[in-house]
């Protein structure tokens, strides 16, 4: 698929096509509780249903996906498209199929097995997960998930900007391929790797609220992927609980306060599993040193950690 970055204002006009389609979208209770309960308020008999239908998680209902069909200019619609910038639980698209055909389809990809037939939860409604499965896995692996879609809207994090990813070509593609439970492998450590900064953000939005107030969420997921976790890495540690070490440590102390020789000679020996255990015999006196003199901060006009 390709995509282009497009207005709100033509997020409208993607949506409904002239050339007959349906327009649904994704959403995720999960990241939004109340959602369930809206869909129902707004829409009297919402063309709307849950991925874990009669299934064992159906009491469920509040952490479920839905695929909501969505009706040009209905309660329902204004409220999601309204609300949808602010917290985008999910993400649009429109397809040829109806609800029903797209509700076997989908459901037979939530409930997936990796290569050792192991089961696995594949939260691809999730906008995140998503959005980095359309960014990171093999073009094969996108189409197979994708191929009823023709286009598909979704938020860009990154760039805080709608992108607009469009069907090149499913010619080749079969419901067959598109039923399939079998999860690769090998995208796993993909998509927990891309996943990361997200985990790093809410962590940081909740325990360094001052720090972090001023700052877009774009720009604090950037510094994460593109400067805190290169940095652990560096040092040798790539685990969650590292990286997120790494990135409080930096809010609190200031960027790249492990170029201090105190942090040099503790993390230089490789035998910690973790930048915890590298870090745990400096005291409060030398961290609160390393503070007062903001070790080694880089000089950014607008910088995390300074």
């Amino acid at each position: 698929m390709k995509h282009d970055a497009i207005s709100l204002d033509l997020l409208y006009e993607k949506l409904w096509p002239d050339h007959g389609e349906n327009t649904y979208a994704f959403l995720d209770a999960a990241s939004h509780q109340a959602l369930p309960a809206k869909i129902w308020e707004l829409e009297k008999e919402p063309q709307a249903i849950s991925l874990f239908f009669q299934s064992s998680a159906a009491e469920l209902s509040e952490q479920a996906p839905y695929i909501v069909k969505l009706e040009k200019e209905s309660s329902l619609t204004n409220w999601i498209l309204g609300s949808w910038q602010k917290q985008p639980v999910g993400f649009f698209f429109t397809s040829s199929l109806s609800l029903d055909a797209l509700f076997i389809l989908y459901r037979a990809r939530v409930c997936v097995v990796d290569d050792d037939g192991k089961p696995m939860l594949f939260r691809f409604y999730d906008p995140r997960v998503m959005l980095a499965y359309l960014q990171y896995a093999p073009e094969q692996s996108v189409e197979q998930l994708v191929y009823p879609i023709s286009r598909l809207m979704i938020w860009d994090y990154y760039n805080e900007e709608i992108a607009l990813y469009e069907q090149v070509s499913n010619a080749d593609l079969t419901d067959t391929m598109m039923t399939t439970r079998r999860f690769e492998q090998r995208l796993t450590p993909i998509l927990t790797s891309a996943l990361l900064p997200f985990k790093i953000l809410s962590y940081l939005k909740l325990n360094f609220i001052e720090k972090t107030h001023a700052f877009t969420d774009a720009e604090i997921l950037t510094r994460i992927r593109d400067d805190y976790i290169p940095r652990a890495t560096r040092l040798g540690f790539n685990d969650d609980s590292s990286v997120g070490l790494l990135s409080s440590l930096s809010l609190e102390f200031g960027d790249r306060f492990e170029t201090h020789p105190i942090i040099i000679n503790a993390t230089k020996d490789r035998k910690y599993n973790s930048l915890s255990d590298a870090l745990s015999g400096i005291d409060e006196i030398t961290w609160e040193y390393i503070r007062e003199h903001n070790w080694g901060a880089a000089p950014l006009k607008k910088g995390l950690g300074q």
